[in-house]
């Protein structure tokens, strides 16, 4: 995989060696060369701040305005989920700078009355769990007459970013 730019990923690049060889059907060739085009990309390099700004940060106006928002961290065991959510205490991830900004705009908002909760939850091997209660258990996505919801998910109010961070 390949990151070309900030927008587009190219799975199985051509390198050397790659190329077409005569007698050789097309479809044994080794390199697909397939292209995808994303909303935005990131590669290795990408600071907690950089995936932050471009992703979790545009949401906060739409929340500010009571539009409910949900962050997606989706990807294999061991490719850094965790720490694009939490972070580390000099690096923090997307949940507590959200956080962070969040409170800050509420405080800064005294005009309007907010009321702050979330839930924090993992879909793993088609388990859910729910990530604010330690050794949660597996949980059951229902239809209900509002939607799909989590039966058993806890919902938490938040006063502060501290609460979270």
């Amino acid at each position: 995989m390949r990151v070309l730019d900030e927008r587009v990923v190219v799975f199985d690049p051509a390198s050397a060696g790659s190329e077409h060889l005569p007698g050789v059907p097309d479809h044994y060739a080794r390199s697909k060369d397939q292209r995808y085009a994303f909303d935005r990309v990131f590669d290795q390099y990408a600071s907690q701040e950089e995936v932050y700004e471009h992703t979790a940060k545009l949401l906060l106006s739409n929340v500010l305005n009571g539009v409910n928002a949900t962050v997606f961290a989706y990807g294999a065991t061991g490719s850094g989920k965790t720490h694009t959510m939490i972070g580390e205490e000099n690096s923090p991830g997307i949940m507590v700078q959200a956080m962070r900004d969040l409170f800050r705009a509420v405080e800064e908002n005294q005009d309007k009355q907010y009321t702050v909760s979330m839930t924090y939850l993992e879909v793993y091997n088609e388990t859910i769990r729910d990530l604010l209660i330690p050794n949660s258990p597996p949980l059951a996505l229902r239809a209900t007459s509002k939607g799909d919801v989590v039966h058993g998910l806890t919902e938490h109010k938040l006063h502060s970013a501290e609460e979270v961070c």
